[in-house]
């Protein structure tokens, strides 16, 4: 039963792809030769019907359009509900012969409402802008508007119908206002362009498919309202990365996130009570996945083909029989307060900096976040705009509150810019030299505790004995050394060694700032 069920979807999800073929192909008949010139030459193909066609009407009660065929904008007029059309059942859209050809549509600020399948096929219209007050976007509003790149969605509009923006696959920017409760079945999918999006608190279900095949979705934000997550929902969001399920979602549908091959990592909620089968099926690059509750039910064959750590709580309340692969390869490992997760392949438990690089990632805010999503690259030379800028990412960021920069080779923009300044205005460096700080030369192991030290207020070390040949009072960072070594931020290279003029690396420099975490910061 379940094989059939998931054969049926395979087969929706087949007749999606198909719809991507252009209209006039895929609805062509046998008899229909001409359909194949409709692809081919557009301009041709519409010139007769345009030809007897209306430029003007109504589509409203108190609503009218015309259509200016030399400049190809439709302009509707009045106020009130737009009519709802569907060419299936007899009523096209009565601007229906310029849809290839409509540049640009002008709404009036007295519309309430866009009608079902009023813009669907204009292919020509790239932007446009709905005029507040109208508080509903009806069933295949823009459907097919593969041109469109940007729409301006009203604060005024609760309702997005089904299938409203499917395949508008230029669309790649979208703000959901925060008044929309509701978002209908298929409402975005096939908006291959899309980046990210935001579904507004209010929202209490997302619908079958309604963001499938969003190829270039990587993030999405859930609010906690919505309650369930229907089948497809994400189907093949392939570059979709992370997924927080949150709390109020009790039940994730099947092949919700099916076909999700860049997502990484899945925390889900202490509320869920349900995974449906293929929940995340075919998600290739998926290492972690997050229990925060106790076991829902899952489906037999909601992890198919994942391998991945699975983490659950350790407070008894997952037995052994809870903990299966679920069509997959699930590694359970149990964990007691916060999870913090690795996404580095190249930071490895047992390393001296493993700790320090997780503690690091998970700052609020992050003090670094790798040379890439994957990697942080451990050994690999630290300079001086990076040093400067974990610090004050360790600090919390602060705003520099004088902005005159002294030096020539820090620039605005740079990512250390900030950093650079913020650290002048404290004392904690001055510059190679007056008018140079040198952001991309390597940092020493004597110029990160010196960093450090004078972050922290100068303080005095708590023991003056000077265990290391290689460091000589009177080098401007004796002091620094000392205090770093009896505050156990640093043992140096050896007993009797710091090598200060040894070259310091992105693991070292973090489990340095690791080791500063409980010492208390000056105001």
């Amino acid at each position: 039963m379940k094989q059939l069920k998931k054969l049926l979807c395979v087969l929706l999800c087949l007749a999606l792809c198909g719809a991507l073929m252009p209209a006039a192909l895929a609805e062509g008949s046998d008899e229909d030769v001409g359909a194949i010139k409709l692809v081919e030459e557009p301009e041709e193909a519409w010139k007769n019907e345009e030809e007897d066609a209306p430029t003007s009407g109504t589509c409203g009660d108190h609503l009218t359009w015309s259509y200016d065929v030399e400049t190809c904008v439709l302009t509707i007029t009045g106020t009130g509900d737009m009519w709802d059309w569907d060419e299936s059942t007899g009523t096209p859209v009565p601007w229906r012969a310029y849809s290839n050809v409509i540049r640009a549509v002008v709404l009036p600020d007295g519309l309430t409402s866009i009608g079902a399948h009023a813009f669907s096929f204009f292919l020509a219209m790239k932007n446009l802008t709905i005029p507040e007050g109208v508080t509903s976007i009806g069933d295949s509003a823009f459907y097919d508007c593969i041109a469109l790149t940007s729409v301006a969605i009203p604060g005024s509009v609760t309702s997005i119908g089904a299938n409203a923006f499917e395949y508008c696959s230029s669309l790649s920017t979208l703000t959901i206002p925060e008044g929309v409760t509701s978002i209908g079945e298929q409402a975005f999918s096939g908006c291959s362009a899309l980046t990210s999006v935001t579904i507004p608190e209010g929202v209490t279900s997302i619908k079958y498919y309604a963001f499938s095949c969003c190829y270039s979705l990587t993030s999405v934000t859930i609010p906690e309202s919505v309650t369930s997550i229907e089948a497809c929902a994400f189907w093949n969001c392939s570059a979709l990365k992370n997924v927080k399920i949150p709390k109020g979602v009790t039940s994730i549908g099947e092949q919700a996130f099916s076909g999700c091959g860049m997502l990484a990592s899945v925390w889900i909620s202490e509320n869920v009570t349900y995974i449906g089968d293929w929940a995340f099926e075919y998600d290739g690059n998926l290492k972690d996945v997050v229990f925060l509750g106790g076991p829902p039910v899952i489906e037999t064959s909601s992890f198919c083909d994942v391998n991945a750590n699975a983490y659950y709580p350790d407070d008894g309340s997952w037995a052994k029989a809870n903990r299966k692969n679920y069509g997959g390869t699930l590694n359970w490992i149990p964990f007691t307060g916060e999870v913090v997760l690795n996404p580095f392949s190249d930071v490895k438990s047992g390393k001296y900096y493993y700790d320090a690089v997780l503690w690091a990632i998970s700052q609020d805010p992050p003090i670094t976040s790798g040379t890439s999503d994957t990697t942080f690259s451990p050994n690999q030379t630290c300079t001086r705009g990076q040093i400067v800028t974990f610090l004050w990412s360790a600090f919390g960021q602060p705003e520099p509150s004088d902005t005159d920069n002294p030096f020539e080779d820090v620039k605005a923009g740079k990512f250390y810019y900030k950093a650079v300044l913020w650290a002048v205005e404290k004392g904690i460096t001055s510059g190679k030299d007056a008018s140079h700080f040198a952001p991309n030369e390597p940092c020493s192991r004597c110029q990160v505790v010196t960093f450090l030290w004078n972050a922290y207020g100068k303080p005095e070390p708590s023991n003056t004995h000077n265990p290391f040949k290689d460091v000589t009072e009177g080098k401007y960072y004796y002091q620094a050394v000392l205090w770093a070594y009896y505050a156990g931020i640093t043992s140096g290279i050896d007993t009797t060694h710091f090598g200060p003029d040894n070259t310091c690396t992105r693991g070292q420099v973090v489990t340095f700032l690791y080791s500063t975490r409980n010492i208390p910061k000056p105001e």
